[in-house]
């Protein structure tokens, strides 16, 4: 009889024990819920000022001849991934900025259209396409691909024996085309 109590006692503190660890898992998986949702609000203000603020800062492509102006906040940063240079104008607290990806683009005709995106990259999706014209020589397209705040929105567009290849989240959607308005080739 004692045996079969201590069975039932053992049980009962197994039962309360993983109870204890399923309650303590859930609220850990609350909190990291409520974590990323202040994030998510925390990027969605970001964006936010950004798009409602003065274009103050300017950065200069001796090498490449444009310019562009940008908010205050974000900084730029500039690297190589092989025969590609890439500019970075970002807010490092949040992720939100553009990348402008620029490669040596040798064909004659520098005019960038979706059929001539997807002709080297079938599987790509483009959503949304529209034409761009930037400064005097770029002409390209513009797409978002990916959807709702995870999306990112693509322009494309070839100048000068470049493609140049800029692609920023959607929530900086606002900010990016007041950014491109300020493109000057030089």
């Amino acid at each position: 009889m004692k045996a079969l109590q201590s069975k039932k006692i053992w049980l009962w503190i197994l039962l309360v024990a993983i109870t204890a660890i399923a309650v303590f898992q859930r609220k850990s998986d609350v909190h990291i819920t409520a974590t990323e949702a202040k994030q998510e609000v925390v990027v969605k203000e970001r964006a936010a000022v950004f798009a409602s603020s003065e274009l103050t800062e300017v950065y200069r492509s001796d090498l490449y001849g444009f310019s562009l102006k940008f908010p205050g906040g974000l900084k730029t940063t500039f690297f190589q991934d092989g025969n590609t240079d890439i500019v970075a104008i970002s807010d490092g607290a949040t992720g939100l900025g553009v990348q402008i990806a620029i490669t040596p683009f040798d064909e004659p005709d520098t005019n960038i259209t979706a059929e001539r995106v997807k002709k080297d990259i079938p599987d790509i999706i483009i959503n949304d396409p529209q034409e761009v014209t930037l400064g005097s020589l770029g002409k390209g397209i513009a797409w978002i691909d990916g959807e709702g705040v995870n999306g990112r929105r693509q322009v494309w567009f070839a100048a000068r024996g470049y493609l140049f290849q800029l692609t920023a989240p959607i929530l900086f959607d606002a900010t990016l085309k007041k950014m491109l308005n300020t493109w000057v080739f030089h």
